[in-house]
């Protein structure tokens, strides 16, 4: 975990030597591309719930987001969406929003 220690540097977070010690793989690959994007979301938003595809396309190549981040952004406009809205109206008008949202607080 090569950006472990400089985490740990920036943010005054206390984190036990036994958890780290415990670290014993670094794993890296790339971020997905657009195409691994859209089946990412694809993934995380489910066969239950119908959004366009073609905005989820959108969305796909606009942000860059990892896996990580896209179950995020479902999972956020899943929670943020109202529980009487029919979900797939609700989660696909939120996604753009939580997205950028989160594409917002990466940038320094």
């Amino acid at each position: 975990m090569s950006e472990l220690p400089s985490a740990i540097a920036e943010h005054p977070v206390i984190i036990a030597q036994q958890y780290l010690g415990r670290i014993h793989f670094e794993f890296h690959f790339d971020n997905p591309g657009s195409k691994e994007r859209l089946e990412l979301q694809k993934a995380f938003v489910g066969e239950k719930v119908h959004v366009d595809e073609e905005k989820l396309g959108d969305l796909a190549q606009e942000l860059e987001l990892n896996g990580r981040e896209i179950r995020n952004v479902v999972f956020c406009a899943r929670l943020l969406s109202k529980p009487e809205d029919p979900p797939s109206e609700s989660t696909a008008g939120l996604l753009p929003r939580v997205a950028k949202n989160l594409s917002d607080s990466r940038e320094p």
